[in-house]
């Protein structure tokens, strides 16, 4: 039997039993890990696909019945849910999102039953596609996300071989990944792993102090954050005097992606070991559901191909955009495609059913992504031996491009936000930004369209002609090598196509205000 036959019928039973969260805890308690390690490793894509298809029909059914709101939703769509006895029979029910269905109810109405009672914690959003959102969620859910934290502490950062330090640079406070962070670190210690965590949220200088004062008795240390964030942290240590050189150092990361090369310089900067494929993690998550998947050793080998030959990303993917190749749980959180968009749905604390939060991506099985890159010729089964990873997970993947509306349109062709990341993490200059920046297309004064690029610099760094001239030329050098379509405009404008480039020092102006995501579109 597996572990999710025991777990899911407990969700339901919490709307039910007093002592709901006490019979998750325990069940968390008691759960060898070890046990769903081995699971993830052995399972059969196909089984594993209809099993989850099943799994979500039913949760269907219940939030139809049991959710005010969503009960009023389908009403309001012509959708009886005793007619949708299949996954096939569930395209046609409507996808949510903000703006068509959470926005317009109460809080409670978004709940089992029309009650917050199930519920012990609410967390905001980031408001990355709009204002915050208020997202309350209980004990079935901390749980859940718990034993996906506790799988790729422990096989992939190795919590049971090393004594850790976990740094959590993430924002505390009513934002979701922080609290979540620690939350996740302190019950994997409470069973028994050597585990400590540290909370200096986005604080540089407590950061710092946490590394010398702190650090010294610890086998590893792993810093968790937003991409950005972590480069500055590790930055600023190098300035003030740290030396990572002699010590063993994981990153954890969220809430962005993030290319290739970007992942080469921060750990090469920390003197860490870039071929080593468990160094790093990127999860992806929202503060709805928490954890949807994240990065494995496998997902980061694949795409470091990917990124390494643009045939090879044009057969695999379809395009040679700079992607988040990641795994995922289809019995956690069941993912399907529609429009390039991914859609999903989560046992959250607000019951979700084919929410569509707005990413361009797409979907493999196990065996897909495989499949689809043996076509072009590349046996990821060597390229994992070559790599040293002996123990792959038979979950399926997920690519995921960012938001669909995080783009900027100039003359009508599309600028994305990796375009421009990719320059700011070229060897040019990479010494100069921070790789903070927003994008917006604007009319001059003559009513000519120009791209304008607001750019950070790095710490103790000035605006000046010299570096705006830099910035300009690699810029364009980037663009015309990543995006085909500014290529031939530059082919036929010319300077009229040059990016207008606007330099701030750190932390200054339209960056005063970093405390979470950033946003590339002004």
């Amino acid at each position: 039997m597996s572990l999710f036959d025991k777990f899911y019928p407990m969700y339901y039973r919490s709307f039910e039993d007093r002592d709901s969260t006490k019979h998750l805890l325990d069940f968390y308690y008691s759960t060898d890990i070890d046990h769903l390690i081995a699971e993830y490793r052995t399972y059969n894509s196909v089984l594993l696909k209809e099993k989850a298809k099943s799994l979500y029909l039913d949760f269907f059914h219940f939030i139809a019945e049991r959710v005010p709101a969503y009960k009023d939703f389908l009403r309001l769509n012509g959708v009886d849910h005793t007619k949708i006895v299949s996954s096939d029979d569930m395209q046609r029910v409507p996808w949510v999102n903000k703006k068509n269905y959470l926005g317009k109810y109460a809080p409670n109405e978004l709940c089992v039953d029309g009650s917050l009672r199930s519920n012990g914690l609410v967390a905001l959003s980031s408001g990355s596609s709009g204002q915050p959102f208020s997202w309350p969620r209980g004990g079935f859910q901390d749980v859940e996300s718990n034993l996906t934290a506790e799988v790729f502490l422990k096989d992939i950062f190795e919590i049971d071989k090393y004594k850790t330090l976990v740094i959590n640079c993430f924002s505390m406070g009513m934002y979701v990944a922080g609290l979540h962070v620690t939350n996740m670190v302190i019950q994997a210690s409470y069973k028994g792993y050597d585990l400590l965590v540290a909370t200096p949220g986005l604080s540089l200088s407590d950061i710092d102090k946490v590394l010398r004062e702190a650090s010294g008795p610890y086998d590893q240390i792993i810093l968790a954050g937003y991409p950005p964030f972590v480069k500055d942290v590790v930055d600023y240590s190098i300035a003030h005097g740290f030396s990572w050189s002699k010590r063993k150092l994981r990153f954890l990361f969220a809430a962005e992606g993030f290319s290739e090369k970007w992942r080469e310089n921060i750990i090469t900067s920390a003197s860490q070991d870039f071929s080593d494929l468990s160094i790093s993690l990127n999860m992806y998550g929202s503060a709805d559901s928490l954890i949807l998947g994240h990065e494995t050793p496998i997902s980061i080998c694949a795409k470091r191909i990917l990124e390494s030959n643009d045939q090879v990303s044009t057969a695999v993917i379809g395009s040679t955009r700079t992607c988040t190749l990641i795994q995922y749980n289809p019995l956690m959180r069941f993912f399907e495609k529609e429009n390039n968009e991914l859609i999903f749905s989560s046992f959250a604390g607000i019951p979700l059913v084919r929410y569509n939060i707005h990413d361009e991506g797409g979907l493999f099985t196990h065996n897909e992504l495989y499949s689809q890159f043996l076509k072009i010729g590349v046996d990821l089964h060597n390229e994992l031996r070559n790599n040293n990873i002996n123990n792959s997970w038979k979950l399926p993947f997920l690519y995921l491009f960012g938001k669909s509306d995080s783009t900027i349109s100039y003359y009508g062709l599309k600028i994305f936000p990796e375009n421009i990341k990719a320059a700011l993490e070229s060897d040019q200059l990479k010494q100069w930004a921070t790789g903070k920046f927003r994008m917006q297309v604007k009319d001059d004064n003559n009513g000519i369209q120009k791209i304008i690029i607001a750019i950070e610099l790095g710490f103790a760094l000035e605006p000046s002609v010299e570096l705006v001239t830099i910035f300009s030329r690699e810029l364009v050098v980037t663009l015309r090598q990543k995006n085909s379509e500014y290529n031939r405009l530059y082919e036929s404008l010319g300077e009229k196509s040059l990016p207008l480039v606007k330099l701030f020092p750190k932390g200054s102006g339209l960056f005063s205000n970093d405390v979470v995501k950033q946003k590339c579109v002004m």
